[in-house]
């Protein structure tokens, strides 16, 4: 508690025009101090992204095309289903942070047959890079680092 009181209290004196972000970072991590909050904030944008790229059918027919080689194994088709939702929480979290690539084809997705996809994944990005420095700031606190 006393250490997010400090924390609060370093929040209310720095300039006007830092708090909107360190207020997202007390929203998104509790001054440094919750990661689980950070994760969670996460887990959730990755959720939405999988949500919205099953709407878009350039990211429908990326995820068609990815899953129809045969497998190893022969899976029964409602299970081929499955691998596709997992495939397009990867293809959500690949673009949630745009730093780092887990498929370089994620990138070339253009979402053009409807707009909005197009205008939420800008959106999730951007919300991307805002939990990658959330999380660089959970981790500066929690190893004790100020500044």
């Amino acid at each position: 508690d006393i250490a997010h009181f400090r924390e609060k209290a370093i929040t209310e004196s720095r300039p006007r025009w830092a708090k909107p972000f360190r207020w997202a970072v007390n929203a998104l991590s509790g001054h440094g101090l919750r990661p689980e909050r950070t994760l969670l904030a996460l887990f959730l944008a990755a959720l939405t992204g999988m949500i919205v790229a099953l709407q878009a059918p350039e990211a429908r027919t990326f995820l068609a095309r990815q899953n129809a080689s045969p497998p190893a194994i022969p899976l029964i088709p409602h299970k081929r289903r499955a691998w596709i939702y997992f495939d397009a929480f990867i293809l959500s979290f690949d673009r949630l942070i745009p730093i780092i690539s887990l498929n370089d084809e994620h990138k070339k997705i253009v979402f053009r047959a409807k707009r909005w996809t197009r205008a939420y994944f800008v959106v999730h990005g951007i919300f991307g890079l805002l939990l990658a420095a959330t999380a660089i700031s959970v981790l500066g606190k929690s190893l004790g680092l100020n500044g």
